[in-house]
């Protein structure tokens, strides 16, 4: 064996080539020279398809090569010939984009024609470069282009002397997106048709994606004719679109570009850059009330200095950029500065909420999500947000508003539906096009609301939304009967429906239990008994004269206060226990309670049943960094932070409550839950020795307070106790500041 083939042999080796490229690599038939054309194929494809762990695939292409080479033997008549077809086949420097697929042969016969047959036809006096027809082949045919394709641009480049002298052909690999996004999808080639047509791509310079203005990709064909070029080139220096004839056909054929451009003027809005054809405007900020803005200027020349208020303010600013893309921003600020020396005396501070979306040219409305560069439908949620708003935004979002209505009027329900009620139903904006009814957009979205009887058209969305989603986390027939007779959209409105979809059905249960249990205790009071004792007890202890508001905020609160348990903390809390514990156990809910100590035993029952908490029971991992961290320092070291999954549920078999259920919100680092005994009864009421378990919450300002103290089954009194973990709280903060 040759010395040479012995070296790239035993370097194939150190590489851990496959056996069949070590195998090609032993050929005696090969030259040398072959050889390392191979070896340079395998040891570049290593290094740019780094996914191809086996090498056989890069072997089976060597093989191709090899085959092409013998069968056309006697075609091959000089070394520069063979050493362009084996590098046009085996990139050495480059990614193998054809790897495997059978258009190699193409390409390898074009290389031949292109290296060969054409230079016989070409006067030596004409400037082309071989090497660019060839660039441009491979460019095209990496990229799935059809023949059709690829003859319809090589074409004129060959053969018409013209164009080859204007060397056209490397404005191919400028322009990819032209050739990807316009010859691979349409029969019209617009490269052809201006380099051989029109004659002016020699001295058109666009950015890459400036010419799908030009195109419809609904009909696949472009906007113009050759007799209307006139209409849509400006010449100057050299070709350019003409974006104001562009924009006046946008205007025809999508009129909510011309829609917002009127706005615009209308509002004063003003040009960005008035000699640019694209009509971009922006707004400054503004106070949120605008009659301060003179006041301001008197505080300023009073003092004499710069100061800052905690004044609201925002910014709205409209823009429709080349693509005929609308992009609107709306933010909120917190607060501004007062001050000669910045922005004509005002500076904006503090961002509170900021809100970015796009409108396409076809009215359809997306929102660009931080981190991710992709564009998603905007939410039914936004838009109303943005659409509340008592300024120019709100204006705005009330001109789309009166767009979409006029294409579809079911968009007036919809809108209707979000503004009156909290939105709980998760609807983009453009999905509501689809549809034309509530009943109709129902049945196509949840199945589960075709076997309900109930009049879908009548009721507020996303009150239908929450009927149906919780339908099946309660129990039939008496408490499915309930919640099939809910009308009332008031119980929506005090929900919290910015958490996950999922568990918004959770919040509206917990609101109508809420109600049924309320309003079932509150029969059983004498409220006329009730009133005339404490409208009587109010008359004789206050001299002055009494507000009739205040009589009846007074005799409700003493009304409510004859009901032990009543008090609107405890029965949240004990009803959001209860709710919570029937989720993670899987089990369905009850709305046939009618009474606190109905609730309790329920809630009693779940709480202390093993098999409920000690299969149910979530992992616990509290954060590394979690923001309870400095409340450790806070308390004393014998109360004991809860971290884990079996101390939970040892606390939960001791103290008899529900403690257990609190895995996941420790695991969120919603609270920290602790344990404290105390055992010389310092802090109980009747001197008995007692353990507490204490839930600890934080407030976005980071002060900690106490959530809830409970003893062995929710029922000590643990008033003392409170005050005492209180107190160290308070001390603490007195201390930091």
């Amino acid at each position: 064996m040759r010395k040479a083939q012995e070296k790239l042999l035993k370097s194939a080796e150190k590489r851990h080539m496959s056996q069949m490229q070590i195998s090609l690599l032993s050929r005696e038939d090969l030259t040398i020279q072959e050889l390392q054309a191979a070896m340079d194929y395998f040891i570049a494809q290593y290094i740019y398809l780094p996914e191809y762990l086996n090498g056989d695939m890069f072997a089976e292409e060597a093989e191709q090569w090899i085959k092409f080479l013998k069968n056309n033997k006697n075609k091959i008549t000089t070394t520069f010939e063979y050493k362009r077809l084996m590098n046009a086949f085996l990139p050495s420097y480059e990614k193998d984009n054809l790897i495997g697929n059978r258009k190699k042969i193409k390409l390898f016969k074009m290389y031949r024609y292109l290296s060969l047959i054409l230079p016989a036809y070409i006067n030596k006096d004409i400037d082309i470069s071989i090497s660019i027809l060839l660039k441009a082949y491979k460019f095209m045919l990496n990229r799935n282009f059809s023949s059709w394709h690829i003859s319809t641009i090589l074409r004129p480049m060959i053969l018409n002397e013209s164009y080859r002298k204007n060397s056209i052909g490397w404005k191919l690999t400028i322009y990819p997106s032209l050739m990807d996004e316009y010859l691979y999808n349409g029969k019209e080639s617009f490269l052809y048709f201006l380099a051989v047509e029109t004659n002016i791509l020699s001295d058109f310079f666009p950015e890459e994606k400036e010419f799908e203005k030009l195109y419809n990709y609904d009909k696949h064909s472009f906007l113009f004719k050759k007799n209307e070029l006139s209409n849509y080139f400006i010449i100057r220096d050299h070709y350019k679109i003409n974006q104001n004839y562009l924009l006046t056909i946008k205007k025809e054929n999508y009129p909510i570009i011309g829609l917002i451009e009127t706005f615009c003027q209308e509002n004063n809005l003003k040009p960005y850059n008035k000699n640019n054809g694209i009509y971009t405007t922006w707004q400054t900020w503004q106070l949120m009330e605008p009659n301060r803005e003179e006041i301001l200027k008197e505080c300023y020349k009073l003092l004499g200095e710069g100061f800052t208020t905690k004044i609201p303010a925002f910014y709205f600013g409209i823009s429709i950029n080349s693509n005929f893309f609308i992009t609107v921003s709306y933010i909120e600020y917190k607060s501004i500065y007062i001050g000669a020396n910045n922005d004509n005396g005002w500076k904006v501070n503090e961002a509170s909420s900021e809100y970015d979306f796009t409108i396409l040219p076809d009215g359809r409305l997306f929102k660009k999500r931080k981190k991710v560069n992709k564009l998603f439908p905007l939410s039914m949620k936004t838009f109303i947000y943005l659409y509340g708003k008592q300024n120019i935004c709100g204006s705005f979002m009330g001109l789309l508003s009166e767009y979409f209505c006029n294409k579809n009027l079911f968009y007036n329900d919809v809108i209707r539906d979000f503004v009156n009620a909290k939105p709980a139903m998760p609807i983009t904006f453009n999905e509501v096009a689809e549809y034309h009814s509530r009943a109709e957009m129902l049945h196509k979205k949840y199945k589960t609301s075709l076997k309900m009887n109930i009049k879908w058209n009548k009721i507020n969305l996303n009150l239908s939304y929450l009927i149906i989603k919780a339908y099946h986390i309660v129990e039939p027939n008496k408490s499915r009967q309930i919640l099939l007779q809910q009308k009332e959209t008031a119980l929506v409105n005090e929900g919290n429906y910015n958490i996950k979809a999922m568990l918004r059905p959770y919040e509206y249960i917990k609101n109508l239990l809420h109600k049924i249990i309320y309003e079932n205790e509150m029969k059983k009071i004498n409220r006329e008994d009730l009133e005339a004792k404490y409208r009587k007890e109010i008359l004789e202890e206050i001299q002055t004269d009494v507000l009739p508001d205040e009589y009846e905020k007074w005799i409700e609160e003493r009304i409510e206060a004859e009901l032990p348990g009543m008090h609107d903390v405890d029965l949240s809390r004990t009803i959001k226990d209860y709710v919570s514990m029937c989720r993670q156990s899987k089990s369905k809910i009850r709305l046939d309670i009618y009474s606190i100590k109905q609730l309790e035993k329920l809630h009693g029952k779940i709480a202390c049943t093993p098999n409920n908490y000690r299969k149910k029971t979530q992992e616990v991992k509290v954060p590394i960094n979690s923001k309870f961290l400095p409340l450790r320092d806070i308390l004393p070291p014998e109360f004991e932070w809860i971290k884990t999954r079996k101390r939970l549920i040892l606390e939960t078999e001791m103290q008899h409550h529900c403690v257990w259920s609190y895995a996941s919100d420790i695991t969120q680092d919603k609270c920290a839950i602790y344990s404290f005994t105390d055992t010389r009864a310092e802090y109980t009421v009747d001197g008995i020795p007692r353990r507490y378990t204490i839930e600890f919450k934080c407030r976005k300002n980071g002060v900690y307070f106490v959530e809830q103290v409970q003893g062995k089954y929710d029922r000590v009194n643990a008033r003392n106790m409170n005050q005492y973990i209180q107190s160290l709280l308070e001390q603490y903060m007195k201390n930091k500041t």
